[in-house]
């Protein structure tokens, strides 16, 4: 794998750690987004502003930008949504 750029290594590691995270336990759309389950619509909606900018395809022109992008707009379109948030959660809380 070559890598271009730093902006490039440090999406290759992000993927990568989110990988082994996500190996470890189950697909977590709060941990995509680096948020939490107590924060605020604003504050996931700017999480995830940050991670387009970071890993948009067209900025980041490594292999796994888009790969990355899918995810990230898969966790958002659930978590920005007040009644899809509400039952990803109560899935989340019956899995424990």
């Amino acid at each position: 794998l070559r890598l271009a750029s730093l902006s490039e290594l440090e999406s290759f590691i992000f993927w990568l750690n989110f990988l082994i995270e996500s190996s470890k336990s189950d697909f977590d759309y709060y941990e995509i987004l680096g948020a939490n389950r107590t924060d605020t619509p604003e504050e996931i909606k700017q999480k995830y502003k940050d991670l387009s900018l970071k890993f948009h395809p067209d900025k980041a022109k490594s292999a796994l930008s888009e790969d990355m992008m899918k995810q990230v707009n898969e966790a958002y379109a659930v978590l920005r949504d007040v009644d899809k948030r509400r039952q990803y959660d109560s899935e989340l809380d019956s899995k424990w």
